[in-house]
């Protein structure tokens, strides 16, 4: 944690949005007290694959949501419409951009569906 609080100090100083990737509800409650712009939660085991935290862990995303008193979004896994509709039904703010769009043939009408 100290590289990463070095690292957000620098990021301050030079005004750059700083956004902090937490795998699990501990991380993310220790990340917080650093005050990232934005914090995105995304459990390693998900990330690149086919299964969607929206639907493998919805009650982590639940858990962040009464657990964190910062916006957050959600990655791994997300590829569909629904994905991103419970994730925010869930308490998340958003999404991150996925590798679901960045290798997709065709990322903006990826995106867009």
């Amino acid at each position: 944690m100290i590289t990463l609080k070095k690292t957000i100090e620098r990021c301050r100083k030079v005004k750059l949005k700083i956004l902090v990737f937490a795998s699990n509800l501990k991380e993310a409650e220790k990340i917080q007290k650093l005050k990232p712009d934005y914090l995105v939660i995304e459990p390693p085991e998900l990330v690149g694959g086919k299964k969607s935290v929206s639907k493998e862990k919805p009650e982590l995303i639940s858990k962040i949501k009464s657990k964190i008193k910062m916006k957050f979004l959600v990655g791994a896994g997300v590829h569909t419409h629904e994905d991103v509709i419970i994730a925010c039904k869930l308490g998340a703010a958003g999404i991150a951009v996925s590798s679901a769009i960045t290798k997709a043939k065709n990322p903006e009408k990826k995106l867009r569906d």
